[in-house]
């Protein structure tokens, strides 16, 4: 409403600053990663943002959707019914198409070039502010 943008430290805010935000932002209709208008990112330089999405299995896909809910590997094995080794397989095939180094490279780079959406369901009970 005050049509204007801007980032804010971290120190200019606390969880009831914080929770008045998101909930400002959720009566508009808008999760946390759509609130940037699609302007900003039809004018950005083609090599800047998004990149091309490369080719996942849907294996792959399920791993990275949970990665970006800030579910850990025990979480993934247990939503997805899968065993430890073959989600640690899928991370590694992740890393590896992503050129990514850690975990938290790979949801960067996700959540960077909206790959993901956030569900607040999957999120609820992991951090108020995702």
């Amino acid at each position: 409403e005050y049509k204007i943008a801007g980032f804010v430290n971290p120190s200019d805010l606390n969880e009831s600053n914080i929770q008045e935000i998101l909930k400002e932002i959720a009566d508009k209709g808008y999760l946390a990663n759509e609130h940037i208008p699609l302007e900003y990112w039809i004018n950005k330089r083609p090599h800047v943002f998004p990149r091309p999405k490369p080719v996942f299995t849907p294996g792959e896909e399920q791993v990275l959707q949970l990665l970006c809910h800030n579910f850990n590997v025990k979480e993934i094995c247990e939503e997805l019914g899968k065993n430890e080794p073959a989600v640690r397989a899928q991370i590694i095939n992740l890393r590896q198409k992503l050129y990514a180094k850690s975990l938290l490279e790979i949801v960067v780079i996700a959540m960077a070039n909206m790959w993901i959406k956030i569900d607040p369901n999957l999120t609820a009970s992991k951090s108020p502010y995702l």
